[in-house]
């Protein structure tokens, strides 16, 4: 029950990882002054010294987590392009590639719920509230910083590759 409600949560998280990776030139110093931050404001929220470092951690996982999501969207994105580019290309071309980059998606997805389910256990109700606002405000930062307004995302540039 509870993976069904956060999913929606996680899928954007993906696609915004996803579209900042292949989105013009990040400003990365914004990007890493917020994620900063937010380490920062872990340590204050959570007084458990102990609790906070293995949160932190644990972020630093997440983050992980989301640049090889990121990359592995440039990858897909790469490769679909250079498939669409092939005149001579399959159905199941296209087939295998997609399955693959679905696998990867579900695998990234279930990385991301196992280690909330690790923060959610390594905090009280009261500081978990308190970090996700802090956490949703650092993915505005991270957003706003690495995604020009005019750039497509990457997913309306699959769809409108994959119509073609």
């Amino acid at each position: 029950m509870i993976r069904l409600r956060i999913l929606p949560h996680l899928m954007l998280v993906a696609v915004v990882a996803m579209t900042a990776a292949c989105a013009g030139t990040p400003k990365s110093d914004d990007a890493a002054e917020a994620a900063s931050d937010y380490r920062a404001k872990i340590r204050e929220i959570v007084t458990d010294q102990t609790r906070a470092s293995s949160l932190v951690q644990l972020v630093d996982e997440a983050d992980a987590q989301y640049r090889a999501a990121g990359a592995e969207a440039a990858a897909f994105m790469a490769d679909f392009t250079h498939l669409n580019a092939d005149y001579d290309a399959t159905r199941d071309q296209f087939t295998a590639l997609m399955t693959k980059h679905r696998a990867q998606r579900l695998q990234f997805a279930e990385a991301l719920l196992t280690l909330r389910a690790k923060m959610v256990a390594g905090t009280t109700p009261q500081e978990w509230e308190a970090l996700s606002k802090v956490r949703e405000r650092e993915l505005q930062v991270i957003l706003k910083a690495e995604l020009p307004a005019e750039s497509p995302s990457t997913l309306t540039a699959m769809i409108g590759d994959a119509s073609c």
